[in-house]
């Protein structure tokens, strides 16, 4: 069964999280690797649907999956120095990020020429 919830907390350079369900209210548990998309770009408060299952005795999130209006356009929350296959991702999601992560810190640069060249014309 599919069930509807927020992202509730992501704690810092870790590889996990917890979601709050809307119908009970309780948090679960879930692992990166169960997350069906790029993990940088989840954050605390996205609207997620995810199933649950049982896991060492626990009952934990499973097949994690970000609501698509959440992160469309959003840059990649940075979890490492890269990001490697040990958070999960294939490499052709982890070159798209990459790459994405790489677009916005050039446009960033350009702004600041762009302020820059600006003030120095007026």
């Amino acid at each position: 069964m599919k069930y509807i919830g927020k992202i509730r907390n992501l704690p810092p350079g870790k590889t996990y999280g917890f979601i709050q369900n809307q119908a009970d209210g309780k948090d679960y548990f879930f692992h990166s690797s169960e997350l069906r998309g790029i993990w940088h770009v989840l954050r605390v408060g996205d609207d997620v649907q995810f199933e649950l299952g049982e896991k060492d005795g626990r009952v934990q999130a499973n097949c994690v999956e970000v609501m698509v209006a959440n992160v469309k356009g959003r840059a990649p929350r940075l979890v490492g120095p890269y990001a490697g296959p040990d958070f999960g991702l294939s490499d052709q999601e982890r070159a798209r990020s990459l790459n994405e992560v790489a677009r916005w810190k050039l446009e960033a640069k350009l702004d600041d020429i762009r302020r820059i060249f600006l003030r120095s014309q007026s």
